[in-house]
């Protein structure tokens, strides 16, 4: 998966949020699971 600058992400364990300043592969983890797109 690739991050684009601008997009937000969300953990729906914790609520966590994180918004990408730096584009890049990979997949963000919260929690043990996948960030889901807001």
């Amino acid at each position: 998966m690739a991050t684009k600058v601008g997009e937000t992400y969300y953990c729906s364990i914790c609520g966590n949020k994180v918004k990408i300043v730096e584009a890049g592969e990979g997949t963000l983890v919260c929690c043990g699971q996948e960030m889901k797109k807001v």
